[in-house]
């Protein structure tokens, strides 16, 4: 869980560089939080959370992470859709994507991946 809550504000070399002036993407504390970076970090611990549990294996934890994924599919915020169907290509946790029975899925494959072989295989799960 290191590095979710709080990163440097010191750039890579620990120069003592102020990060707003430089071009790291640090997350900020105290009055410079913004809601996008609250909201990046709320997405980042449940990404991590779900990588966690599918990655481990083991029954339980397959359970807890088909549910995590189930209530986290569940919602009605695209830009968090897209971004945990993003999460977990990234993360090599293709096949739970294409599992999700989503029109929202389909959309996103067929407009934002563009992907025939990824909309091909969504297809084969769902059909």
């Amino acid at each position: 869980e290191k590095g979710l809550y709080h990163r440097p504000a010191n750039g890579p070399t620990g120069d003592g560089v102020d990060a707003r002036s430089s071009n790291t993407q640090s997350i900020v504390s105290g009055m410079d939080v913004t809601p996008i970076d609250a909201l990046k970090t709320c997405h980042g611990i449940l990404f991590y959370f779900m990588s966690k549990l599918l990655n481990e294996g083991g029954p339980a934890n397959q359970r807890l992470a088909e549910n995590l994924v189930a209530a986290c599919a569940s919602s009605s915020d695209t830009k968090f859709l897209h971004s945990m169907y993003e999460h977990l290509l990234s993360t090599n946790q293709v096949e739970t994507a294409l599992r999700i029975n989503s029109s929202s899925l389909e959309t996103w494959l067929i407009k934002e991946k563009k992907d025939s072989s990824l909309l091909g295989r969504y297809y084969s799960f769902h059909d």
